[in-house]
């Protein structure tokens, strides 16, 4: 290899220029050729500095998207620029004299970096296509109760249509409500605190243009409504109550009126159920219903010994459309059947008198007393008995006789009262104390002896 020939590779490595290497190669043996190749190296040696110089902006030709900036960055080549300056009639920029810069395009359209150091300048061009923005809406606000389930959010996507795999939904406020673009209505009810009946979620769906990288969104708004709090009274009542008025076992919610109810019977310890056919009723011609319970005997036959116990089940639907049900322990309790087997009337000297004994009560568990109708003349002042003794046994002696058995009101009315059960009852009937006979003799003035014959008294 001749000197020449290997000064020539020095150059060629010099400025780099690995296909002039294959070239000078190639005419090795062309003395000519060999000696204006390196001519024209030595006097590019001699003005290298202005050919070194290579600043490019990285990345070339670029798409940017409608109200957004574009990041323009240097890509150096060769060569160490002490100055930039960014030109363009389609952008402003953050800054126009730094390696790096924002750009705010406008326009689709050229911007040229411009670069110097201490003998060249270099310039380099890109070609930026400015992008609308996706067209994406969303569907309308929604509003659900707190048992509705999971919400599929693609559902709500109008445009773009398909369900794009590029866009995302979130939930910028509670992140764990959205997961793999499903909304979980159960998770939202769990974040309502009292007292707050609803929590309302702003959900944001986000979309990606795969073609040019722009991307736009659209939010709509899940409200969540808490079911409505039920609360309901076990209670008891006697069936010669005959009839309730079924709000009288909700005790929440408070005003029934404000949303729509129904009831009906799980179990009413009856073979044949006909609690809607026989025991409810409504006594309301307009909305809202009012709807009663009737329980009498006529209505309903209890089946056990003192008492029976109904289930309902209370529906209640409130002004936002969620609904809840709860049961709830209806007790009927037997009246017990107070009978009076045998009755007569006393005579004033008779004295201590068991009135249970008198009348022939079926149920021990029960006392008298006598019922004041001191507003009407159809029964004698209770005073005049002379009181009840333990609730049972009167005194005759102790009672104001009658002027005659034929002196009106002759009688007193009792009431006899049982309160053993579940449920008190009574029974009222009369007590009358009739009064001793009066006797009225005639004198004897005659004398009679023994062998008189009989003499009649009457």
């Amino acid at each position: 290899m001749t000197s020449s020939f290997k000064i020539l590779l020095s150059l060629i490595n010099f400025f780099k220029c690995n296909h002039l290497r294959s070239l000078a190669s190639n005419y090795y043996n062309d003395t000519k050729f060999m000696k204006k190749l390196l001519s024209c190296l030595l006097i590019l040696s001699a003005f290298g500095t202005q050919a070194q110089l290579d600043v490019q902006i990285k990345l070339g030709d670029r798409n940017a998207c409608t109200n957004s900036t574009l990041l323009l960055i240097d890509s150096i080549v060769t060569g160490t620029p002490t100055s930039y300056e960014w030109i363009s009639s389609i952008a402003t920029f953050s800054s126009t004299s730094s390696s790096i810069t924002q750009a705010s395009v406008t326009a689709s359209g050229e911007v040229i970096l411009k670069t110097q150091d201490a003998t060249s300048t270099f310039y380099d061009t890109i070609y930026v296509t400015l992008n609308n923005p996706p067209v994406v809406t969303v569907g309308n606000n929604q509003s659900v109760c707190c048992d509705y389930g999971n919400i599929n959010l693609n559902f709500s996507i109008n445009t773009p249509s398909g369900t794009p795999s590029s866009g995302v939904w979130n939930c910028p406020d509670n992140p764990s409500l959205v997961a793999s673009n499903v909304f979980s209505s159960v998770t939202a009810c769990g974040l309502i605190s009292v007292p707050s009946a609803a929590i309302a979620s702003n959900l944001m769906y986000t979309y990606q243009d795969p073609a040019t990288q722009c991307f736009n969104r659209d939010s709509l708004t899940i409200t969540v409504n808490a079911l409505p709090g039920i609360v309901l009274a076990e209670r008891t009542y006697c069936q010669d109550l005959c009839s309730i008025r079924l709000d009288d076992l909700v005790i929440s919610p408070a005003n029934t009126a404000i949303g729509t109810v129904s009831w009906r019977c799980l179990d009413s310890n009856s073979i044949d159920n006909k609690f809607v056919q026989d025991m409810l009723g409504n006594r309301s011609p307009t909305f809202p219903p009012d709807l009663w319970l009737d329980f009498c005997e006529s209505s309903y036959t209890i089946q056990n010994a003192d008492q029976d116990t109904i289930v309902l089940e209370f529906l209640y639907t409130n002004a936002k459309g969620c609904r809840n049900t709860d049961t709830v322990n209806f007790i009927v309790a037997r009246v017990p059947n107070i009978t009076f087997s045998s009755q007569r009337d006393l005579c004033w000297d008779e004295g201590n008198v068991s009135l249970k004994d008198l009348m022939g009560v079926n149920l021990e568990e029960g006392n008298w007393n006598v019922v004041d109708t001191s507003s009407g003349v159809r029964y004698r002042d209770p005073a005049d008995l002379g009181g009840i003794l333990g609730g049972d046994t009167i005194n005759t002696l102790l009672s104001t006789p009658l002027v005659s058995s034929s002196a009106t009101p002759n009688s007193w009315r009792i009431r006899y009262i049982h309160t053993a059960g579940h449920c008190p009852t009574f029974k009222d009937t009369f007590l009358i104390i009739n009064p001793l006979p009066r006797l009225r003799l005639d004198p004897l003035f005659l004398s009679y002896c023994e062998s008189s014959s009989d003499i009649r008294l009457t």
